[in-house]
């Protein structure tokens, strides 16, 4: 079985862990808001908390406090935005905008919050299995919303949708790099109805017409190759880390070993994240023996 120093492997674990596997704090759920002073109860702390806080408590710590003028601020700015935006917003946009807002406030890309429409499509991917068309996509600098990546096997796969490709409309509604999620929740659906997404490729638009289905995401894909010189090399290609990707990749690895191959490459490229503990046991199987990698909380 191959082995990999340390510091050969250094560049992969990095390229694994900034393709976005999960990291920071991850939360859905509602809105709670006591009595006044209003307060935001962080998921750890005690029941009831929020509606009654002394000073001076070890509480305090744990508890975002909101003023009267706070929260008259808010509603100031919701009524505000609302009445000169171009087109309608609803309540619970305004209030998901919020509690976005209040889990990027410490600048890290990992703390997220999620609708509960959205945990569960994120809890989908970490088992493999997906409903929906199989785009991956992002924000692009240019304020499109861009395809990163399309899911092998997939009803966008089939019908010929590509890797940078722009997503304009879905069912006719035309969505921007600021509205991605809104996109996506759009896109994704129950297997066996149908979605019109607008699609442009080199200055030409076109509407695909998909029907929605349960597929699986295969995360691990390999092959022999050879290099200049003749020799054979394993090429392994980890797209995701879901609940299948560390044995998927046990046994690609033991295929290119079998195989005789001089060396591997292992690729993250365009990596869409996941499961942590599934990285690091992959990680372990190149790895000398030491820590791979440590999590600390607050």
């Amino acid at each position: 079985m191959f082995r990999i120093s340390k510091v050969r492997l250094t560049l992969i674990i990095i390229a694994v862990f900034l393709a976005g596997a999960t990291a920071g704090i991850s939360f859905y759920g509602a809105l709670y808001m006591g009595v006044p002073p209003f307060t935001f109860p962080f998921a750890d702390a005690p029941k009831g908390a929020g509606s009654d806080v002394s000073s001076g408590s070890a509480l305090e710590e744990n508890v975002v406090a909101l003023s009267s003028e706070d929260v008259s601020r808010i509603e100031q700015l919701g009524s505000y935005l609302k009445k000169n935006f171009y087109r309608p917003i609803s309540e619970g946009a305004i209030q998901t905008g919020l509690l976005r807002g209040l889990f990027m406030s410490p600048g890290d890309p990992y703390t997220i919050y999620y609708t509960k429409e959205e945990f569960e499509h994120t809890m989908e991917k970490t088992h493999g299995e997906l409903s929906g068309i199989g785009l991956t996509l992002f924000s692009n600098e240019e304020g499109f919303i861009e395809v990163v990546s399309v899911i092998e096997a997939s009803p966008a796969y089939k019908s010929g949708i590509l890797k940078g490709d722009l997503l304009l409309t879905v069912d006719g509604k035309e969505y921007s790099g600021e509205r991605l999620t809104e996109a996506v929740e759009a896109a994704h659906g129950e297997p066996g109805t149908k979605v019109v997404v607008g699609i442009s490729r080199d200055g030409r638009v076109k509407d695909y017409t998909i029907t929605r289905s349960v597929f699986i995401t295969p995360s691990v894909v390999h092959e022999i190759m050879e290099n200049a010189a003749g020799d054979s090399i394993g090429y392994i290609k980890v797209t995701s880390f879901n609940d299948n990707t560390s044995s998927d990749f046990e046994a690609a690895l033991k295929e290119v070993d079998g195989s005789g191959a001089k060396g591997v490459v292992v690729d993250v490229r365009d990596n869409a994240g996941g499961l942590v503990d599934k990285a690091v046991e992959m990680d372990d199987m190149l790895l000398d023996k030491g820590v791979i990698c440590y999590a600390e909380d607050g």
